[in-house]
Formats: structure tokens, sequence, C-alpha cells
């Protein structure tokens, strides 16, 4: 596609979308305002003549997009009670002017003019116009015997008080098209505008005006004068029924066009949603780093680690001890930005609490990393960081059910764990992998499949990440997946994440674990979204459904039927076999 019809395309999607004239759209985005009209001429022009790099079907998919925009504009001015009179201009012209609200898309006059145009009651139209056929030497028997010379072609005339005529000819194929198409008697009963969009180089009322000199209606039968002509009345019915597959096909052909233009349109507005989405991300990051309290996140830790040494009988210190296993410590569903009051067990929820709870996770790993003197860390959040950064939130009141909103969200979750991160890198020497996979509930928009990157979860991780590098340059390996799917092996354990809100989570457990497990491992399964706790252990596998950090609200007690206590999972591999040890630990 060259740029002249990708140019194009663009004017008439900003057309739609903004409900703007195309001259006036192509002037917007800084282009000539007859860009369109001129690349669907010249675009003509060059595959007529065999040159040029659009094909056929590009071509024919930027006249579908022009006619889809005029269509638009017709829907619209019809829907809204279209009651037009006619003004007389100085020059004694005339030109419509509304009485009503009739131009909802902003549309010059003359677009309106042209979409409502009837050739049938055009006063405007001179009687004196003609539509005629055009006779070679060639001469034959017509079905009286009558003695004809052979129609080659079509020639009009059409005359527009204070215009200038409309002259020009249709061959004999281009005439069989036009009755075959538009015929409703056994015809393919093709609107005036489809069929139109076989003749580009007619505007849509010429085209209609041609009709009118021709007298072709949805009356008249599909067959052309010349086929009248020359054909007997058994050979017309034998071919109006071969036409009727033609038409079929050549309807297939149209919706597959149409389907094209559907398909460019639907990406245009994916692209249009994804750049907003680019620009709320860097809007929300431009936000944390210019505030003042980014200041406080930097400043350097001294950590006061205990060494891994031990005295020896003789009194001496030896860094021989052995290094226990890695620990994983497992959360979701934090939910910052939530707020109730009430709940059946423990507490309400605020943002207080959730911090309270990100930093009992971060004391209760350091406990058990010292405990069993690991060499290793893994963390693993599984989504749903926010309650929801979108203005208004997921569901109609849901901001009256939040004590944070939007950037500020955000910002309270990255300090959150930020803070949780420094902890262990205080308390610990061991390695750290923090990975972080995304919710439902961490999207920037409203529909679910609009954002299905998360992108309100991933500024956060992106955010912890950037000050976690900044203060502890290699100290914490992040691993933050584009899909949003976790898989990690360490040692004889392989584990596969996912938030658990999309159909992956309907699959079986043996089912992932032929998608995504590691056959000479042990598999462990984990997703969250459902705030309650629940295993299914396999041979060779073990799936946990893992409990929540935030506290059970009533949607989730009514709702979904869980009382499941607040709390988040510490693992491990047993030091011998395979498998996976772990325990639950509840959150006050």
């Amino acid at each position: 596609m060259n740029d002249s019809v990708r140019n194009a395309f663009s004017i008439l999607s900003h057309a739609t979308k903004n409900g703007l004239p195309i001259n006036k759209s192509s002037s917007a985005l800084g282009f000539s305002r007859d860009l369109v009209s001129k690349t669907i001429k010249n675009t003509l022009n060059n595959i007529q003549n065999g040159v040029g790099t659009v094909t056929k079907d590009e071509y024919r998919a930027l006249v579908e997009a022009r006619d889809e925009f005029q269509r638009t504009v017709a829907q619209n001015v019809r829907s809204n009670g279209a009651t037009n009179r006619r003004r007389t201009k100085g020059d004694g012209s005339n030109f419509l002017i509304s009485t009503t609200n009739t131009n909802p898309l902003n549309l010059s006059r003359s677009e309106v003019a042209d979409v409502e145009y009837d050739a049938n009651v055009d006063k405007s139209y001179d009687e004196r116009s003609k539509g005629e056929t055009l006779r070679g030497k060639e001469i034959f028997a017509d079905n009286n015997g009558i003695k004809l010379k052979r129609i080659t072609g079509y020639k009009y005339k059409i005359l527009i008080r204070n215009e200038k005529p409309l002259e020009g000819t249709l061959s004999r194929e281009q005439m069989d098209m036009v009755y075959l198409f538009y015929s409703g008697m056994d015809g393919a009963g093709m609107t005036l505008r489809t069929v139109s969009r076989e003749f580009p180089s007619l505007s849509f009322r010429d085209f209609k005006r041609i009709l009118r000199a021709f007298n072709v209606t949805k009356s008249s039968l599909p067959v052309s004068p010349h086929v009248m002509e020359e054909m007997t009345s058994d050979e017309i019915v034998s071919l109006i029924h071969r036409n009727k597959e033609h038409t079929i096909l050549k309807q297939v052909d149209n919706d597959r066009h149409k389907y094209y233009e559907k398909r460019y349109f639907d990406s245009q507005k994916e692209m249009s949603v994804i750049k907003d989405s680019f620009n709320w991300v860097d809007g929300i990051l431009d936000g944390f780093f210019d505030k003042d309290r980014i200041k406080d996140l930097l400043k350097n830790i001294k950590p006061n680690i205990s060494k891994r040494t031990k005295k020896t009988k003789s009194g001496k210190k030896s860094s021989t001890i052995k290094v226990g296993p890695t620990i994983f410590s497992i959360y979701g569903d934090n939910h910052y930005g939530k707020r109730f009051e009430n709940t059946m067990y423990g507490r309400g929820y605020n943002k207080d609490i959730a911090h309270e709870r990100i930093m009992k996770i971060a004391e209760e790993t350091v406990a058990e990393a010292t405990r069993k003197n690991s060499g290793e860390i893994i963390i693993i959040s599984l989504g749903d960081l926010l309650e929801s950064p979108i203005e208004g939130g997921m569901h109609p009141n849901h901001s009256e059910e939040m004590d944070l909103k939007q950037s500020d969200q955000v910002f309270f979750a990255a300090e959150s764990i930020i803070k949780m991160i420094d902890y262990v890198i205080e308390n610990t020497d061991a390695k750290i992998t923090f990975a972080s996979i995304h919710g439902n509930h961490d999207r920037s928009s409203e529909g679910r499949d609009e954002d299905k990157s998360r992108t309100g979860g991933k500024i956060v991780s992106g955010i912890v990440q950037r000050i976690t590098d900044l203060k502890h340059p290699n100290r914490v390996e992040f691993i933050i997946p584009e899909n949003n799917l976790l898989r990690l092996t360490k040692g004889n354990l392989c584990v596969f994440a996912q938030h658990g809100d999309s159909g992956l989570s309907k699959k079986k457990a043996p089912d992932l674990m032929t998608l995504f497990g590691d056959r000479e491992r042990f598999n462990l399964q984990l997703k969250g979204h459902w705030h309650f706790l629940k295993t299914e252990e396999g041979t060779n596998s073990l799936s946990i459904q893992m409990p929540a950090v935030t506290s059970p609200d009533k949607y989730i007690q009514e709702e979904i039927g869980s009382n499941c206590l607040p709390g988040f999972i510490i693992g491990n591999e047993p030091e011998q076999g395979m498998g996976f040890d772990f325990r639950k630990i509840t959150l006050y």
C-alpha cells in the first residue's frame, strides 16, 4: 500500500470518528482538501494503465471506505428527521439549508445534497437529457426477422440547469452490469450505491442521473437492450438463470471487501485505543517521577546482614555452612485502593491495611529464608495489584468503593511494593527474583479485551523495577511477562502461573501441564483471581488456587461464595525427592 492510499484511509477514518467532512478532515491532518478524491481517481487510472503499486483489492477497499463514510452520513441525516428547503444565492443558484438538526456530522451542504439527491424528482433535470444506443455497421436479424445494425455501446448527454452538460458512453459490458446488478426482477437486486461502485469515475449523483436518462429502474429485466434484440426468449431465460450464479459470486466478492474495510476501521480503532493507552502511561510515569516523595524512595539502604558463617569446635568461624532450599513467596490480589468497612471475618480493607499485609509478607519471607538459610528467594505476584486505575472504575459507583483513585492508586501500590523489596534486601543476602503478572483489575480501559496487556499493573511493576535497579543495582532479577503468563524452572521444579481470569484458567491441570509444564520436573501451577485457597494434586503436579491479600468483601462473600481468610503461601522443594512443600500464612 503506497503512502497516498494509506493517507486516504487515515483521512476517512478521522472523518468518520470525528464527524467531519472529508475535506475538513484532510486539512486537519495536514493534507490537501481533495486528497481522497484525487487518490481514487489516480489509482484507478494507474490500474487501468498497468502502472503503480496499488492492487485492485486495495483500490476497491478504499472506494468502499469512502462509500461507508457516505452511508454513515445518509443514515445520520435520515435518522435526525431531515427537512431541507432551498435558498437562492445571489447568483441565482440554489443550495440546501437545514431547518432542523439534520447535519449531525457537520457535513458541507454539497455532501449532504449529494447523499440525498434523487434524480427522478430533480426539477433542474432537463427532460431533453437523453440516453441512446450507438450502432455499428454490422447487420443482424432480430427475433422478428427485422434487420438491424448491432448495438456497439450507449451514449448519454445529461442536461442540468446552471451546470455543465454531463456526457459520456457506456460499453455493452457496462450496460449489462447495470441491468444485471440493479434489477429486482431476477437480477441481483443490489442498491444504487452498490452498483455505482463499479463506476468509480462517476459521482453517485451523476450515476443516478444516467440511470434516469436510460430509464433503468428496479422493475427492469436483468438484461440490457442489446441482449433483448439479439437473443430469443428461450436464450434470454437461460441467460438469466446462468447469471444467477454470477450474481451470487459477485455478492460474495462485495461482502469480502466490506469485511476488509471493516477490519481496517477496527484496526484503526484498536490503534487509537493503543495510542490513548500510551499517552496515559506516559502521563502516569511523568507524574510519578516528578513527585518529591520519590527522593525518599531513592535513599540508600545499608543492609544489616548476618553472613552465612558458623563456629567450629575450635571456635574459629567457617563459611562452609550448608545453603538451604530456594524459598517461594507467593501472593496475589492486593487490590490497592479498595476500601470497605465490614467483612464476615477479620478486618475490612483500605490502603493502610494493604500496605501492612505486604510488609507482613516481607517479614515472613525473610524469617523463612533465615530459618532455612536459603540462598535464593523467589517472590511471585499473581496480579490484581490495583483495584482499578480506570476513571470511575469498572462498574457503576465503583469509585465510591476506593480510597485511592487512578494515579494515586498506581503510585501507592508501587511505593508499597518497593518498601517490601527493600525490607527483603535489607535483611537477607540471598539472591532475589521478583516475578509479576497482572490481572483484570489492572487494566487501563473499560473493556476486558481492550487492554490484554493490563497496562495499569505493568506501570506499577515497571516503576518498582526502575526504582529498585537505581537503589540496588543487580540485586534483584525482575520477570514481567508481556503476556501475563509466567513460566520458570528452578531445580526440579517447573512453575507456571497465570492470574486466573482468562479462558486458559478453565483448562484442567493435566492439560495445562501438557501445554506449559516440564515432564522431567515436578510441575507447580498457580492462579489467583478467585480469592480462596484450593489445591489439586496429580502424580507429577500440584495446582494451587491462591488466597487473596485483600479481605473478602460483600461481592466475594455473596456472589462468589467465598469466606476464605486473606493470606499468602510460602513453600520450597523438599530436601529429598520431588514435589512442593508449602503452608498458607493468614494475614490479619
